[in-house]
């Protein structure tokens, strides 16, 4: 087993590949389903063809992450050495909820995801000062995120050069005195689900996706001044005030699209213009 000194794994105020507190030395020795997508199976849903060679295909699904860590501890003593031990012990002890793990590579990038027990934690006496341990967690959203959230906000345009027809994507909307766009730059390797806020006034708004014309389009629905409407692209709700479901309002050309790696342009629109209207958008950058 090799010693993994340049990486760090934070969970629920305990550290491996670190020493804390109380002088007890947390070795990581073993990594496994942490990088890429190792830990990651595969739904797939294909039947085969009655009569003929191959299947028919159905949409693919990454399953939970299964991510052990692995390693040495060591003590300055017996006592503290078994202290340790009930610290380990009481690791993600509620059942629950679901505990975030951080882990920081070798280049000091810090990537997370929220995970669970998923079996047995293993903590083994060698001698009165050192011990082996080992932790399987599962995470039931396999992707790794940035530690950090980030944010962007506009309001509506004030004015636009117009579009040209017939359309081609990307749209260029021309230039104009500001306000209406963002944007928003995913620095992950796979695509991430992001949540919109516009706050009112907003009749009938539109979040437009101007690189690939997918949008989110409300018709029939006014956000009054002071309102908030949310949109959780993740979770597929539209919640206006956080308790009153607006997902029927949303238009049947309205398509739920992430934001893909790299920089993603957005378009706020509605039927007329308020200068109180903003459209939030808040995100993290996602990797396999």
């Amino acid at each position: 087993m090799s010693l993994l000194a340049t990486h760090t794994f934070t969970l629920d105020g305990w550290t491996a590949g670190a020493v804390d507190d109380a002088g007890v030395e947390w070795r990581l020795t073993d990594v496994e389903g942490w990088f890429g997508r190792s830990g990651v199976g595969v739904r797939t849903a294909r039947d085969d063809r009655p009569g003929r060679h191959g299947s028919f295909r159905g949409p693919a699904y990454r399953s939970e992450r299964v991510i052990t860590l692995g390693g040495v501890v060591r003590a300055p003593d017996a006592a503290t050495l078994d202290a340790a031990a009930d610290v380990f012990a009481a690791l993600c002890d509620e059942g629950d909820i679901l505990y975030t793990l951080v882990g920081t590579d070798a280049s000091g990038i810090a990537k997370q995801c929220d995970v669970e027990l998923n079996a047995e934690s293993k903590f083994a006496h060698e001698t009165d000062t050192v011990a082996s341990w080992q932790l399987q967690l599962a995470a039931p959203d396999p992707l790794r995120y940035a530690v950090a959230q980030s944010t962007a906000t506009c309001g509506l345009a004030t004015t636009t050069g117009g579009l040209t027809f017939p359309l081609v994507f990307p749209l260029d909307f021309g230039v104009g005195p500001g306000g209406g766009t963002l944007v928003l730059v995913n620095e992950g390797n796979t695509a991430t689900w992001p949540t919109w806020a516009i706050i009112g006034p907003a009749p009938n708004p539109v979040i437009l996706n101007t690189d690939t014309g997918e949008r989110l389009a409300l018709a029939g629905l006014t956000i009054d001044a002071g309102q908030t409407l949310t949109l959780d692209t993740d979770a597929r709700t539209v919640m206006l005030q956080g308790v009153a479901s607006r997902r029927g309002a949303l238009t049947a050309d309205s398509t739920w699209f992430p934001l893909r790696p790299g920089a993603t342009r957005i378009a706020f629109q509605a039927a007329s213009y308020d200068p109180s209207a903003n459209l939030a958008a808040a995100w993290r950058s996602a990797w396999s």
